[in-house]
C-alpha cells in the first residue's frame, strides 16, 4: 500500500484505493478491541454508531474463535467469558400459551 495525495491509499496489486481515514477508523476499534474497552464508549469516541462497533467486535471474536479450531487447541481449566454474545434470540415473539 502507498498513500496518494488525496488523503487515500492505494493498493500496489490492483491499484484500488481506499480512504485513510475509514482504514484509521477500523484500525481504532480494533485497537479498542484489544484494550477490552465497552463498545458504547469507542462508538461515542469515533462517531461510529453503536451496531456497527458491536458487529465489528462479534466479528473479530468469532475470527478468533474459528482460528482457534483450527489449530486444535482446546479450552481448559476455569473459563470466564464476560460480555460475550454469541448467537442471539428471538424479540418480541408471541408464545403460545402466554
Amino acid at each position: 500500500m502507498c498513500l496518494t495525495g488525496w488523503g487515500r491509499v492505494k493498493r500496489l496489486r490492483c491499484g484500488r484505493q481506499k480512504s485513510l481515514k475509514k482504514l484509521r477508523k477500523k484500525l481504532a476499534i480494533l485497537l479498542a478491541f484489544v484494550e477490552q474497552r465497552p463498545a458504547y464508549q469507542v462508538a461515542q469516541e469515533h462517531g461510529v454508531s453503536y451496531p456497527v462497533v458491536t458487529r465489528v467486535f462479534r466479528t473479530i471474536r468469532e475470527l478468533l474463535y474459528h482460528q482457534c479450531e483450527l489449530e486444535g487447541k482446546r479450552l481448559s481449566g476455569d473459563i470466564e467469558i464476560d460480555e460475550a454474545y454469541f448467537g442471539g434470540r428471538r424479540k418480541g415473539q408471541a408464545r403460545p400459551g402466554s
